[in-house]
Parts: structure tokens; C-alpha cells; sequence
């Protein structure tokens, strides 16, 4: 879950995938728990619910700068077995050896890895548009 945040902060701080958290993952195509073909999004969960206060969390930590990135400055993320298994291709910018391998994900940077200067321009905070009690829920 920290690696994906990380994927969400990274895009927030290389800019031109949306100006908050809540635009980066509802884009169309891009972040599938937030806008899957079942339309049933993570606002199905309880919040108060073990797992979502642990999402919440991890999602704090990494916008606060608490969490490290572990992804390398990944923007883009893809699970292959998941993606096999739905017969789907690899996307086209999933080339060459990935940045991180995590939990049956491959993190990459297409357009280049987000380095910490980037990062810097955050201000160690939750980022624009996301409230610290609302980081797993990514809202704004």
C-alpha cells in the first residue's frame, strides 16, 4: 500500500497528472481500486474498519515524508499476474528492467523518476487537497 501512495505523491510532485491526490486517482485508466469496472471504489470500506485506519495510515506516512519511497520515484505502477490473468498486454511504458519490485507490483518512470527536489516542493505535508485525518481516504 506504501509503495502505491508513493506512485500518488510522486505523480502529485512531478505535476500533469492532476492537483491533488483525489484528481490523481480518479483519473480514467490509472489507479483501478479508485475507478474499477464494478464501480464499487474504496469508499465501500468502513472507516473505521482495521484495514482502513492501516491504508490511512501508510497513506499519512508517505505524504508527511514519514514513509520513504521505495519505488525510486516511480510514477506508474503494474502487477504482471494480475494482468495475465485478466488477459491483458503489458502497458507500453512498462519497458526495460523496473525501478522496484513490491509485493507482486513492478514500479516504473516513464517520463523519468521523481527525484527529492520534487519531493522538497511538497512540504512534507499531506499534499494539496488532502486533509492529515483524511490521507487514506485520499479526499478533499
Amino acid at each position: 500500500m506504501a509503495a502505491v501512495a508513493s506512485v500518488i505523491r510522486n505523480r502529485l510532485a512531478a505535476g500533469g497528472y492532476g492537483r491533488s491526490p483525489t484528481e490523481i486517482v480518479h483519473a480514467p485508466n490509472q489507479f483501478e481500486a479508485w475507478n474499477p469496472p464494478s464501480g464499487e471504489g474504496p469508499e465501500r470500506f468502513d472507516e473505521k474498519s482495521p484495514a482502513y485506519r492501516q491504508a490511512a495510515t501508510l497513506a499519512q506516512g508517505v505524504f508527511n515524508g514519514i514513509i520513504q519511497d521505495q519505488t525510486h520515484g516511480a510514477t506508474h505502477f503494474v502487477a504482471p499476474a494480475a494482468q495475465a490473468d485478466l488477459g491483458r498486454s503489458m502497458p507500453g511504458w512498462a519497458k526495460g528492467d523496473p525501478l522496484a519490485s513490491i509485493g507482486g507490483h513492478q514500479f516504473y518512470a516513464p517520463n523519468g523518476a521523481v527525484g527529492s527536489d520534487k519531493l522538497a516542493g511538497l512540504g512534507g505535508s499531506t499534499g494539496p487537497g488532502l486533509r492529515p485525518v483524511d490521507a487514506g481516504h485520499v479526499t478533499r
